[in-house]
């Protein structure tokens, strides 16, 4: 797989699939675009350009982040933390033909399905109480 700046590709879907979750979040686009714009912020810097809470910056700075979205600096001269996206450009290509084959070889083998059976992640605040979409659990 090449590294998650240039695209998002696996066979299991996984990676691919946190992206677009993280993405489909309330405000990680606009935080995207704002950085794009600007360069590097801080989360307090980007907060008031969009006119959400300093925290919520930060958690979403932070997720992206983790995702390879973002890159971080501590600017010079302080000890205040600055993003940056890591492209100007995401793309995320599913490749359902590679997951088909991955599927088949394992089940030819007896060897598990690579899918994730492990409990997802849970949503961000934005979600209702009841279940949302993704059937992952709320905070």
């Amino acid at each position: 797989m090449q590294n998650k700046q240039d695209f998002i590709q696996t066979a299991d879907l996984k990676e691919a699939r946190e992206v677009m979750t993280a993405l489909a979040r309330e405000y990680c686009i606009d935080l995207l675009r704002e950085l794009h714009g600007t360069g590097w912020s801080t989360a307090s810097e980007v907060a008031r350009n969009l006119g959400i809470h300093v925290a919520t910056a930060m958690r979403k700075l932070s997720e992206l982040e983790a995702l390879q979205l973002l890159e971080k600096r501590v600017r010079a001269g302080s000890d205040l933390v600055e993003y940056r996206p890591v492209r100007a450009r995401v793309e995320i290509v599913l490749d359902f033909e590679a997951e088909a084959k991955a599927a088949s070889g394992s089940a030819r083998t007896g060897k598990s399905s690579s899918r994730r059976t492990s409990a997802p992640r849970s949503c961000d605040e934005s979600c209702s109480s009841k279940p949302c979409d993704f059937g992952r659990p709320h905070r």
